[in-house]
């Protein structure tokens, strides 16, 4: 007698960066891992979803991996009574972004907070059958991101999610070796955004930090810097370029609470350090009222702030992103440092962020590193958690410049495909 198979289906995440949802399903249970947004151009229409979210059709489990809308933008999507699974820091990020960007509540009711590696049971009762989902801990620019361990019917699977060993976690996704029990598994599932990438030296996130450290020391007026808050690598090393350089970090009231939630959970400084500055920019005005009560009084009067930057620029680090231009404007900056994917500098917005910036005077200057494993990352991986059956998400294939691993080509996964195991 045949065993139940166990079946994925790749919905979506399949030849493209971002959008992942995949559903893993057996003896009658449904899951998801993540049920990401794609990364659209402004303007391009919503993702079709047929297929995936049916009227009617019912997941027993969603896990959501970690707080990027590529991984959990569609959550909307879902019966409002889906079970949610994700770290109470991923909970606590995924509120503030609703509540901050989509002025909304959580699309759904029903969140569970998981530990790491915690075993996950997700139960049948009208099959008497059951799921095992085991989060481990990766290294990536989210906070807190985590990859999966599932078991099923006697099948292992992995699924990586956004990963990287250049960060200030390092190898930390190795722990899932602890979670295998040297049992093999059966199919792995993961992230391989940089091969799809033209090949170029990718920095440690301690090399950005010394170069930012560097770029500030040697810049005697006002910096501006564009990074992402729930990048806590870069927050890290951002402030501690501030200190090193004797400078304050200047962020505004939106990153001030993302970062009071992050520091909860991690020994860095929280909004309220001496050296940071708070300030409230005309479209966050509604916004005290979402913060807390000592968070509030932190926050400068806007114009005395402003006033005190363009008396001494020199003593300030401002994080800048282009819906504050129309406010900070009078500022002269002397360089802008923008510290995200360089693909977002192309953006209109950005654009005219830096035109703005630009006209008087201040240089760009690009200081990032990547939140995506590196071809040696990827191919160490594959060595550590050997599988027997290997698909490759969040990926647009394999660049030129990677002719030597062309073969792996025949192992990404395709939009809608089903896997058996």
């Amino acid at each position: 007698m045949h065993s139940p198979k166990v079946n994925v289906v790749f919905h979506r995440g399949a030849k493209e960066i971002g959008g992942n949802c995949i559903e893993i399903e057996s003896q009658g249970i449904r899951i998801l891992l993540d049920i990401g947004k794609p990364l659209v151009k402004e303007g391009q229409s919503a993702p079709d979803m047929s297929g995936v979210i049916q009227k009617g059709s019912q997941y027993d489990a969603v896990f959501i991996s970690h707080a990027h809308s590529d991984h959990f933008g569609l959550l909307a999507h879902l019966d409002s009574n889906t079970p949610i699974y994700c770290s109470q820091a991923t909970f606590d990020l995924l509120a503030i972004h609703y509540r901050w960007r989509e002025k909304s509540r959580l699309p759904v009711n029903s969140f569970h907070t998981f530990q790491t590696e915690q075993v996950v049971k997700i139960r049948n009762p009208n099959h008497r059958a059951e799921m095992e989902v085991i989060p481990f801990l990766v290294d990536h620019s989210a906070f807190d991101a985590h990859g999966f361990v599932v078991r099923a019917n006697g099948k292992v699977l992995v699924y990586s999610g956004d990963f990287r060993n250049h960060g200030r976690k390092g190898n930390i996704y190795r722990r899932v070796l602890s979670l295998l029990d040297d049992r093999p598994v059966d199919l792995l599932m993961m992230e391989g955004t940089n091969l799809g990438r033209p090949a170029q030296y990718v920095q440690s996130e301690w090399s950005v930090e010394k170069r930012l450290c560097t770029s500030f020391q040697q810049t005697a007026g006002l910096i501006g810097v564009t990074f992402s808050m729930q990048n806590v690598d870069r927050f890290v090393s951002v402030y501690c370029a501030a200190l090193q350089s004797k400078r304050k970090l200047v962020i505004d009231l939106y990153s001030a609470v993302v970062l009071e939630a992050v520091s909860r959970y991690t020994p860095i400084p929280g909004p309220t350090a001496a050296n940071i500055e708070v300030w409230l920019p005309a479209n966050q005005y509604v916004a005290p009222a979402w913060s807390t009560a000592h968070l509030r009084k932190k926050i400068r009067p806007t114009a005395q702030l402003l006033d005190d930057i363009r008396q001494t620029p020199g003593k300030y680090v401002v994080l800048v992103r282009d819906s504050m231009m129309h406010e900070l404007r009078s500022l002269r900056f002397s360089v802008h440092i923008y510290s995200l994917w360089r693909g977002y500098a192309d953006s209109p917005k950005t654009e005219s962020m830096r035109h703005v910036m630009q006209q008087t005077g201040c240089r760009w200057e690009f200081i990032h590193t990547s939140g995506h494993a590196t071809r040696a990352c990827i191919l160490q991986f594959l060595k550590d958690v050997p599988a027997r059956n290997l698909r490759i998400i969040h990926s647009e294939g394999v660049h030129a410049d990677y002719a030597n691993l062309l073969a792996l080509y025949s192992d990404f996964a395709w939009r809608g495909e089903t896997f058996s195991c």
